[in-house]
C-alpha cells in the first residue's frame, strides 16, 4: 500500500524473465534441499556445482568469506559451517535463500525491494534485512546442537 492508501496492481509490474522461474518460498526451499540432498542430479553434478573460488573483492566487501560455484554461492555461518545459496530479484521483490551442506536445513525469505516507508529505506544488495538466511540457518543449526 502507498502512503497515500492507494493499491497498486503489482501484477503490472511483472516483466518476463527469460530463463528464471516464478515460484513460493516453500518450493524454493524443497528444490534447494533436493538439489544439495542429493536427490535431482546425479552425485557427481553437485559436488562440481560445489566446487568453489573466492568471490571478487567487490563483493567480498558486503559477502566476507562468500566463494562462487557453478550457480551456488557458498556463505559462512557465524555458528560455524556455510550454507548456500542461489538469490535474485525481479519485479520489485527479491528473494534471498540458503540451505546447509546435504539440504538438511533451508529458508527463503521473500521481500519487496520498495517501501512505502516515508523514510524510503528499502533493503538493498550492501544493507541486509534483519530477518536474512543466515540468521533463520544460525538459529536452526544452534537449536538443532542444543537439541542433540
Amino acid at each position: 500500500m502507498l502512503p497515500s492508501g492507494e493499491r497498486p496492481d503489482v501484477t503490472e509490474q511483472l516483466t518476463p524473465d527469460l530463463g528464471g522461474y516464478v515460484s513460493i518460498t516453500a518450493d524454493v526451499n524443497h528444490f534447494l534441499r533436493g538439489l544439495l540432498g542429493g536427490r535431482l542430479l546425479p552425485r557427481a553434478r553437485p559436488a562440481e556445482m560445489q566446487d568453489t573460488v573466492p568471490v571478487d573483492q567487490r563483493i567480498e566487501a558486503f559477502r566476507p568469506g562468500g566463494r562462487y560455484g557453478l550457480g551456488l554461492v557458498s556463505r559462512p555461518l557465524t555458528c560455524g559451517g556455510s550454507y548456500w545459496s542461489h538469490e535474485g530479484g525481479e519485479a520489485g521483490y527479491l528473494t534471498l535463500n540458503g540451505a546447509t551442506a546435504g539440504g538438511g536445513r533451508a529458508v527463503t525469505v521473500s521481500l519487496p525491494t520498495t517501501s512505502s516507508d516515508p523514510g524510503g529505506r528499502t533493503p538493498g544488495a550492501s544493507r541486509r534485512p534483519p530477518h536474512s538466511p543466515e540468521h533463520f540457518l544460525n538459529r536452526s543449526v544452534e537449536y538443532g546442537r542444543r537439541a542433540a
